[in-house]
């Protein structure tokens, strides 16, 4: 079950670094031009949750995307906010473990069309994943796929995914599919990995969506002198589910609320040569987030 876990997470993850706000969106008219510019601001909250039964911690994540003509940049900082430091499984007792970690990454989207009913997309991309050094933090991702009309409403899709971090390699197969997506209203779907949403688009821009279940992993290199692990690895896993609102007064701005649920929970930890697993799990968590997205 981890390794079936692990492996949606990669595809959150890849799929995360190719364009995060326009996963759907490519989904439902792929053969579409995307907008030249894509601005995308996400800030969220986590509640605060025990480790392993002692102290806790919540969380508040600040990220932004920008993507111009394929080449994408993604910038993320998750604050940490501490409790019960001497009741944790890891850490000196007294000092925060770790203050906040980041992520970096930049990619590359190519998008082109096989045949009247099919399209292809590939990507490759780096990123780096850090508490304060970058060294020994990066992970590189590349992924393909295509999408067959099956009729107007209905697509399916399949490809390859691949990432490398000095933690782990992975490589597996992609499948989805989707329904009415592109519709300006009414009901549609996208089921597979690693996304599943379902929603309802109204008049005058409004929908309400629910994003069933979603998978985030990530590997960040701790710092040097890192009372957890000192040079060493922290991974961090949830399953998400959500539901949020959405509004988009104009063609070119959409604006997002909502909360999501988190669970199934781990904070596993490594030494500095990726070995030496230490795994801790985490209580599940209420949380909300806010995103603004800009096209030009």
């Amino acid at each position: 079950m981890n390794k079936l876990i692990a492996c949606m997470n990669l595809l959150a993850l890849i799929i995360t670094l190719i364009c995060p706000a326009a996963v759907l969106a490519a989904a439902a008219s792929p053969s579409a031009s995307p907008p030249d510019f894509t601005a995308k601001l996400d800030l969220a909250m986590v509640g605060e949750a025990d480790v392993g039964g002692g102290g806790g911690f919540s969380a508040m994540t600040g990220r932004l995307d920008l993507d111009y003509k394929g080449f994408s940049f993604q910038y993320q900082r998750n604050s940490y906010q501490w409790s019960d430091l001497g009741q944790l499984p890891f850490g000196n007792g007294q000092d925060d473990p770790w203050e906040s970690l980041q992520k970096v990454g930049i990619s590359y989207t190519h998008r082109g069309a096989i045949s009247d009913n099919m399209d292809y997309m590939a990507m490759a991309g780096v990123s780096s994943t850090f508490e304060e050094e970058m060294e020994d933090s990066y992970n590189v991702q590349g992924m393909m796929t295509a999408t067959y009309r099956l009729t107007p409403l209905w697509r399916v899709s399949f490809g390859l995914a691949a990432r490398y971090h000095k933690v782990e390699t992975t490589l597996l197969p992609i499948a989805g599919i989707s329904y009415n997506l592109a519709t300006p209203q009414g009901l549609f779907a996208s089921l597979g990995f690693p996304v599943t949403v379902v929603g309802y688009r109204f008049k005058h821009g409004w929908s309400l969506n629910w994003g069933a279940l979603e998978f985030n992993n990530n590997y960040y290199r701790l710092a040097d002198d890192s009372t957890v692990r000192p040079r060493g690895f922290l991974e961090t896993r949830d399953l998400i589910s959500s539901f949020w609102v959405a509004y988009q007064p104009r063609k070119n701005i959409k604006l997002e609320a909502g909360i999501h649920y988190l669970f199934n929970r781990e904070l596993n930890t490594y030494d500095q040569e990726g070995e030496n697993e230490q795994d801790h799990d985490v209580d599940n968590a209420w949380g909300g987030f806010l995103r603004v997205r800009l096209e030009f």
